[in-house]
């Protein structure tokens, strides 16, 4: 058993020698490349690097994409520019596998820096954040992705806020049209949360017979993929009910209010949607002239959103102005 260890341990001694061997050796032919390119001999350091990216390939060397970055630079002194290219394009490819988690990593959180933003009304920020995400992520993802899909809404739903209609649906629709391609499985909430705000817009525009059935599908999305008590469920619930309450169905829009109201209740309770929900049932209250009912609604939508909105965000100002028409 003794004699085992020592020849395991010598094996090992052995291999990590080689090792350091074959490191030195491609340090010292990279270091002649460069040697060569320095005396204006670039073909010979061409040369050299090939030799160098041979044996980097071979050791997966993390050095690689710097071995083809100097071989595309002495075939370009060398005049040879198609030859050159071809190795710049490939270091980019190498560098780009290197740090493509980190910026896709960092895209998310833009992303979701950007919505929260957003949502306190401050949309020249939110819009610059969530632009830069969509940017790291169409050049890093492919064109059907569902992260390009998550910027693209996201960024619709800035705009839609500003009042930027047309450009806020043409993402929307771009967003969705890569995602109704894909499984059901794979898209998640996310085609209800583009569908929801899709239908918002062409509410917003006067299409309301396009609208309609968006909000039902997102609604039947929500249940299907995250429960009848989920906060994103109350919200698609509330929705419909504001689509039917402006549309004059006061009779199905109080029982979709209330019944996202006992959801806000429970889940979220200082959440803004829940102020929001808290206004639109005070304003069917106040359509039918229930004045009493309405006015302290609105006084509790307030106070939530003091706690959860800046004062000049864009839900706020709705509900003191509807207070104010009281």
């Amino acid at each position: 058993m003794k004699s085992r260890v020592l020849v395991l341990t010598a094996t090992f001694g052995l291999s990590a020698i080689l090792t350091s061997c074959s490191i030195s050796s491609t340090h010292n032919m990279r270091q002649s490349g460069l040697a060569l390119m320095a005396d204006g001999y670039y073909g010979g350091a061409a040369a050299k690097f090939e030799e160098v990216i041979k044996r980097d390939e071979k050791d997966s060397s993390p050095a690689l994409s710097r071995d083809y970055r100097l071989a595309g630079d002495a075939l370009y002194k060398a005049g040879l520019i198609d030859e050159a290219m071809g190795k710049y394009e490939k270091a980019v490819e190498l560098q780009r596998a290197k740090i493509k988690p980190g910026l896709l990593e960092l895209a998310s959180e833009l992303n979701g820096l950007g919505n929260a933003l957003g949502d306190q009304g401050r949309l020249e920020e939110a819009e610059a954040l969530v632009s830069q995400a969509l940017s790291i992520r169409e050049q890093n993802t492919d064109a059907r992705s569902w992260a390009l899909a998550e910027s693209r809404n996201s960024l619709g739903r800035i705009y839609m806020i500003a009042g930027l209609n047309e450009e806020a649906r043409k993402l929307f629709e771009k967003s969705l049209s890569g995602l109704e391609k894909k499984e059901p499985e794979m898209t998640g909430a996310l085609i209800a949360d583009v569908r929801s705000n899709l239908a918002s817009l062409y509410f917003a525009t006067g299409r309301k017979e396009q609208a309609e059935p968006l909000f039902k599908w997102a609604l039947e999305d929500y249940r299907r993929v995250l429960g009848r008590e989920h906060p994103s469920t109350a919200n698609a619930m509330n929705n419909l009910g504001e689509f039917y309450r402006a549309t004059g169905r006061l009779d199905r829009a109080e029982p979709l209010y209330k019944g996202s109201l006992a959801i806000f209740e429970s889940r979220v309770p200082e959440s803004p949607q829940y102020g929001s929900a808290l206004n639109n049932l005070a304003v069917l209250y106040q359509d039918q002239r229930k004045f009493d009912e309405a006015e302290p609604l609105y006084k509790k939508a307030i106070a939530v959103l003091e706690k959860s909105s800046s004062d000049d965000s864009p839900r706020m100002g709705s509900v003191l102005k509807n207070l104010a028409s009281l």
